[in-house]
């Protein structure tokens, strides 16, 4: 089939009661909760930002126009410009714009994640940072404003997993949650939220002192991190 009638084709099947069948073909459905809801949500966040989407965790026409460029493609690669890594390793970028999380190794784009990242009146501070210590089922102190809560529990809003990052203004840090619907959103005191299995299978592929580069969409690609959506080729 042409490219074109192709287009036209997955235009009229592609809809809210369809498209799933269309992701789970593409790898991106995990089946991590008992809630099926949170399971397609967390599947959509994948495949945005796998994409270079804004995520939104929501099956909407930018997401469907997605996935039939995606579907009428020869092949799939990642759309992302770097022009002077700062590592030859792993290292992170984190785009604070379209809430998503890159593993980089030197210019090469290992793997992209969903996260949610600081609300208005607790910004996430755009900086270039490094990882600076890794902790399995961390503590969490309660942030001045709550008791703390031991780590590998249920109610621990940090989740599995913690990197931390070399701010000097308080403990920041990539992390787990506990708050599942929370990804994708600007919602966190500062920090950068992952889904517990997201962060369980970033964590071992990240070194000490890899360098993690936080900022805007313009901030990044004044650092010389391009992060363009996918197009259909």
């Amino acid at each position: 089939m042409e490219g074109q009638d192709k287009r036209k084709k997955l235009n009229t099947e592609l809809t809210s009661n369809t498209y799933l069948k269309y992701i789970k073909e593409l790898g991106y459905y995990k089946a991590t909760s008992k809630d099926e809801t949170l399971n397609i949500r967390n599947a959509v966040l994948l495949f945005q930002s796998d994409h270079n989407m804004s995520i939104t965790g929501v099956w909407d026409n930018a997401t469907k126009d997605m996935l039939i460029n995606r579907l009428v493609s020869n092949v799939f690669s990642y759309a992302d410009n770097i022009t002077n890594a700062p590592a030859n390793g792993k290292w992170i970028v984190v785009n604070k714009t379209k809430r998503t999380l890159t593993l980089y190794e030197g210019k090469k784009v290992i793997k992209k994640y969903p996260v949610a990242v600081g609300n208005p009146h607790t910004l996430t501070k755009s900086g270039k940072f490094m990882i600076n210590n890794k902790i399995i089922d961390p503590d969490w102190g309660g942030g001045g404003f709550a008791a703390p809560v031991k780590g590998g529990t249920p109610e621990n809003p940090l989740g599995s997993r913690w990197l931390g990052i070399n701010r000097t203004d308080g403990s920041y840090g990539i992390h787990g949650t506990n708050s599942f619907y929370s990804i994708g959103k600007f919602i966190s005191h500062g920090c950068i939220r992952m889904q517990n299995y997201c962060v369980e299978e970033l964590f071992p592929l990240v070194p000490m002192k890899a360098p993690v580069w936080v900022g805007t969409e313009a901030e990044l690609k004044a650092w010389g991190v391009t992060q363009n959506a996918f197009t259909a080729n």
